[in-house]
């Protein structure tokens, strides 16, 4: 979905960056990010989706083609 860019704070990195979501669903207003194990950055993903839910986007993470609450990483 490279129409859709959010800027977010990259805590790691302490500068804004700009995000790209794999995918956004416009009818339920939901942002899908797909990663692997290999491609998974817990902090970086988590501050994408902060700024994701404070701008009132619903968010879906696929890891290894399964749905994953990112609370539970």
């Amino acid at each position: 979905m490279e129409n859709l860019r959010i800027v977010y704070w990259d805590s790691q990195m302490h500068h804004r960056r700009v995000a790209i979501p794999d995918f956004y669903i416009e009818g339920k207003n939901l942002i899908v990010e797909i990663k692997s194990n290999y491609t998974l950055d817990i902090q970086n993903l988590k501050d994408k989706v902060k700024e994701y839910l404070k701008l009132g986007y619903n968010f879906k993470l696929m890891l290894e083609r399964e749905e994953v609450d990112l609370n539970s990483l």
